[in-house]
C-alpha cells in the first residue's frame, strides 16, 4: 500500500496485507475445488522444473561434472561461461565443435 501511495503506517500495511492473506487463504482451503487447483499448480510446476533439471543435467554432463562457481557469477566477457569464451575450448571438447553454447551473448 505504501508503494502505490497509500499514506498508511508500517505496522497498518501488514495488518492489512494478513487480512487479505487470510482471506485468500480461506477461501482457498475452503473451496470445493483446492485439491484441483493444487493438482493444476503441481502440474505446473513440474512442466517447468522437468525441462529445466533435464538441460541443466545435460549441460553439466557436458562440462564433465564440473562448474567453477565464481564463474558463473560473472557477466563480462572474461567470464569462462561467456557465449564467445564458450564458444572455443581445448580440441574435442564439447565447446570446440563450433555449436552455440546455452549461454547469452555476454554485455
Amino acid at each position: 500500500m505504501q508503494a502505490i501511495g497509500i499514506p498508511v503506517k508500517r505496522y497498518q500495511a501488514v495488518l492489512i496485507d494478513c487480512v487479505i492473506a487470510l482471506g485468500v487463504t480461506m477461501w482457498a482451503i475452503f473451496s470445493g475445488s483446492f485439491t484441483e487447483y493444487l493438482s493444476d499448480f503441481v502440474d505446473l510446476v513440474i512442466i517447468w522444473i522437468a525441462p529445466w533439471c533435464a538441460i541443466f543435467l545435460v549441460d553439466w554432463a557436458m562440462r564433465r561434472f564440473t562448474y567453477v562457481p565464481s564463474e558463473l557469477q560473472k557477466t563480462g566477457r572474461n567470464s569462462l561461461y561467456c557465449a564467445r569464451a564458450a564458444s572455443s575450448g581445448p580440441p574435442g571438447s564439447p565447446r570446440s565443435s563450433g555449436c552455440t553454447p546455452p549461454f547469452p551473448p555476454c554485455t
